[in-house]
């Protein structure tokens, strides 16, 4: 999937897949892009790419919060 995602991308951009949104989503903003086809995979992946971070980011739960720093 990385390297379909990485074909896809806009040069100098971060592309992440949803898994990734959700766990850095109190410290970032998110575009969410259309759905791109990968080998193995039977629905679409839908990935995002990350505009910035957060001017005021949220706090972090569980294992996040333990291990952000």
């Amino acid at each position: 999937m990385a390297a379909r995602m990485e074909q896809t991308a806009t040069a100098g951009t971060i592309q992440v897949s949803r898994e990734t949104d959700r766990l850095i989503a109190p410290l970032f903003d998110f575009e969410a892009l259309g759905g791109i086809e990968v080998r193995g995979e039977a629905a679409p992946v839908n990935p995002f790419r990350v505009i910035g971070a957060k001017a005021a980011p949220g706090s972090l739960r569980g294992i996040q919060a333990s291990t952000h720093r």
